[in-house]
């Protein structure tokens, strides 16, 4: 009878544990953002004759561990601003005209940086700390309130 009862228990978790990773693959509210990839082709079609406000990320190709940053990033900028702005992402290389309006230190590599266009023009924008975005988005919200 205790062995019929273990392996009622050992298949229940395995059961569970199958229905908990399969829970990951779904997409989180949070992912749902639609992002806009800017770039050189499209900078002026998606972004700067868009008629809504977007948030623009930039991220060198070249900035340590790139590809992980640049998606906690996304991550933290969709929960700040993805229900209320467009979103777009790009890389610093392809996107210098956006990159001189931000506010950072000119070094090798570049830090992220975020910056908003708004009717066209890109607002001045500020560089990211990719531990702690909080002191940038507070920012981004002071260039959105006073424009």
């Amino acid at each position: 009878m205790k062995s019929i009862a273990k392996i009622g228990r050992k298949l229940i978790s395995v059961f569970l544990v199958v229905v908990v990773s399969t829970l990951m693959f779904l997409t989180s509210p949070a992912l749902a953002a639609n992002w806009i990839t800017v770039n050189t082709d499209n900078l002026e079609s998606e972004v700067l004759n868009s008629d809504k406000t977007t948030v623009v990320l930039l991220v060198s190709n070249i900035y340590p561990d790139a590809e992980n940053v640049k998606a906690k990033l996304k991550s933290e900028v969709e929960k700040t601003y993805g229900d209320k702005y467009q979103l777009a992402v790009g890389s610093v290389e392809e996107n210098g005209f956006l990159y001189t309006s931000i506010l950072a230190p000119r070094i090798y590599p570049p830090y992220p940086g975020i910056t908003v266009v708004k009717n066209g023009d890109p607002l001045r924008g500020i560089f990211i700390a990719p531990t702690d975005p909080s002191q940038a988005f507070e920012f981004i919200n002071d260039v959105i309130a006073n424009s």
